[in-house]
């Protein structure tokens, strides 16, 4: 088991690189941190993330796994796949599917992902067709029993404390084993037995913000302003406004900002200092004022960008 505390934004992409995922802090302020509990296998993983502070992570899943994800706790509530995501709920990620989830702070949830094919021989024993579930996966969300969600984690942590007694014994990898198993039955028997299992938000605000996210993601360089996201989204300043708000904390222009704030320091992190200076960084995604960018740098990322341009990032 592979339990990590990790302080910075660096180190949680560092941390997840092998996943292909990436993180982007979007507060200020120096309260960053995430810690990461994980069992790790080729049949099965299991991981808990904690994080503080409010970040949007994408990324792809491991190709031919079926990822759930459980929330910890009933007061959870998060941005995930385009929609809203409540503690009373279980996610089910279409195969091969992109992550996209913005976390506030209090952000805590558990991972569980095994290989497809595994889960259709489990659920052909439980006399249950897996594969007829697949055709409407899509943005797909389970409403379970509250009891079964409470005996889903309270196996969950069962999990994580036999591994954390750090015993290689017969009889707690037996016990492991059975765990294991029921965990997997009775998210398979969530998924057969649910009959409200998909709920597309086809509200105005999750259409605005999906729809700015997809235009700062495709610019990142623009010059974006109240006026031109209006117009792209169609929609009135204040629709907007409270779309953005909802979802991620912050206003539209705050956003904004933090997305670029997070280009230039990708691009810090493996600029050559020799053939570029930051200013020239800055000025690509708009920053013009030397010495307020310095500030709005090292209060999101709680260093000076200088101090970022010492270091290289590994990208071998």
């Amino acid at each position: 088991m592979q339990s990590v505390v990790l302080h910075d934004i660096d180190h949680f992409n560092d941390f997840a690189k092998p996943w292909d995922r990436e993180g982007r802090k979007l507060n200020k302020g120096n309260d960053f941190n995430a810690v990461i509990d994980l069992i790790p296998g080729k049949d099965f993983t299991l991981s808990e993330i904690s994080i503080n502070g409010i970040v949007e992570q994408k990324g792809r899943l491991v190709k031919g796994m079926r990822t759930f994800l459980i929330p910890a706790n009933d007061n959870q509530r998060f941005f995930w796949r385009n929609q809203i995501f409540n503690g009373n709920q279980i996610g089910l990620y279409p195969l091969d599917s992109e992550m996209s989830t913005i976390s506030n702070s209090g952000f805590n949830i558990f991972v569980v992902s095994v290989p497809e094919s595994i889960i259709i021989d489990k659920a052909a024993k439980m006399r249950f067709d897996w594969t007829m579930l697949n055709p409407d996966l899509r943005n797909d969300y389970i409403f379970p029993d509250q009891n079964i969600l409470q005996h889903l984690r309270q196996l969950i942590r069962q999990l994580f404390n036999l591994k954390k007694l750090s015993l290689n014994s017969d009889h707690s990898n037996l016990l492991f084993g059975e765990l294991k198993d029921n965990l997997l039955d009775q998210l398979i028997l969530v998924c057969s037995t649910s009959l409200d299992r998909y709920r597309p938000d086809k509200s105005n605000r999750s259409r605005v913000f999906q729809k700015v996210r997809e235009y700062i993601f495709s610019n990142p360089t623009m010059d974006f302003r109240m006026d031109n996201l209006c117009d792209y989204v169609a929609s009135c300043e204040r629709t907007l406004q409270y779309a953005v708000k909802s979802f991620t904390g912050l206003t539209p222009l705050e956003y904004v900002k933090a997305h670029k704030m997070n280009h230039v320091r990708d691009e810090l992190l493996i600029k050559d200092p020799q053939n570029t200076t930051i200013s020239e960084v800055a000025l690509q995604y708009g920053f013009l004022h030397a010495s307020q960018f310095t500030i709005d740098y090292k209060q999101l990322f709680g260093e000076l960008p200088s101090e970022t341009f010492s270091r290289k990032k590994n990208i071998a």
